[in-house]
């Protein structure tokens, strides 16, 4: 069994003002000063805040550890923490949390799956019956479109957990070929129905959107691209998942044939996004660390921890 200091349970979980010292690891042991519960079962939080934390010990910190798969992270900020068996990245990261409301009489719920839309074959699929927390990261920069592995449910609910208002992300949801829906959402505004939002006609539009009310529906895919924005920013003194209510929708599927939840094959290589040349450089360097697993049979869970570290 390891040496474990400060123990992250499913959260969020906070920390100030700590000391680390001592946390050498034996020929029968290892040491860590920060570290997850083992075995656990829960979804995890998609923010913990590590504030003014200082180690006796060269453990230098990124802001954001992540699990070293290349679904979580990009980019030169990132690099492999090989005795954490964790990537540590200069990014922000939040949740699209999806709860299926409503199926046909006799259909079973779905699998839930993710994919980047900067590299679509890496891909999160998620098995619970009702909900999928996905971690994402956030500020426009990255996408995701969310597919069904199974019938489209006729009714869902998605939360931006940790989303800001200069952190956004945009989603694109499979839904049926020229589909009868609509929409409801209370935050970041009151939004009873379709008529309260705006549909265009390109992306660009739904990502310059400051208000996360401008939606962009393709019927001859299928797809649904929304935006999820904050009422306001996150600071680090702040215990609560967003700034205000976390973004939320809901879609409600009125008519249209919900039997294909696939929509992998409309949304790529069509709205494919093109990571920057460092972007790919790096995952091919990062990549060779992917097999540093096993801390994650310990921790069934998908989420982000931010630091902050003192200058002891």
């Amino acid at each position: 069994m390891p040496r474990q200091g400060f123990v992250i349970y499913a959260g969020p979980v906070f920390g100030d003002n700590l000391w680390f010292n001592g946390f050498q690891s034996r020929d029968n042991y290892t040491s860590g000063a920060l570290s997850f519960i083992r075995n656990m079962k829960h979804w995890m939080a998609p923010m913990t805040l590590m504030n003014n934390i200082g180690f006796g010990f060269d453990d230098s910190l990124g802001e954001q550890i992540v699990k070293p798969w290349p679904f979580y992270y990009t980019n030169n900020d990132c690099f492999m923490r090989e005795n954490w068996q964790m990537v540590a990245c200069k990014l922000i990261y939040g949740k699209l949390n999806v709860r299926v409301e409503a199926m046909g009489p006799g259909e079973k719920h779905p699998q839930l799956e993710m994919r980047r839309d900067d590299i679509p074959n890496e891909k999160e699929t998620l098995t619970g019956v009702h909900t999928g927390q996905f971690t994402t990261i956030l500020g426009g920069t990255h996408s995701y479109s969310l597919h069904w592995n199974g019938k489209i449910p006729k009714r869902f609910i998605i939360f931006g957990e940790a989303v800001q208002k200069s952190h956004a992300v945009r989603l694109a949801i499979c839904l049926p070929k020229n589909a009868d829906f609509d929409l409801w959402s209370y935050s970041p505004r009151w939004r009873p129905n379709k008529g309260r939002w705006t549909q265009v006609n390109d992306l660009a539009s739904v990502d310059a959107d400051p208000t996360g009310a401008k939606y962009m529906y393709d019927k001859n895919s299928g797809l649904l691209f929304v935006k999820f924005i904050g009422k306001g920013d996150r600071n680090p003194n702040m215990r609560s998942l967003c700034a205000g209510h976390c973004p939320v929708f809901r879609v409600t599927v009125k008519s249209g044939d919900r039997n294909n939840g696939n929509c992998v094959g409309a949304m790529y290589p069509k709205y494919q996004r093109f990571p920057a040349t460092s972007d790919v450089r790096y995952l091919k360097n990062i990549l060779l660390f992917t097999f540093l697993l096993d801390i994650f049979n310990y921790c069934n869970c998908c989420t982000s921890v931010a630091f902050s570290r003192s200058n002891k």
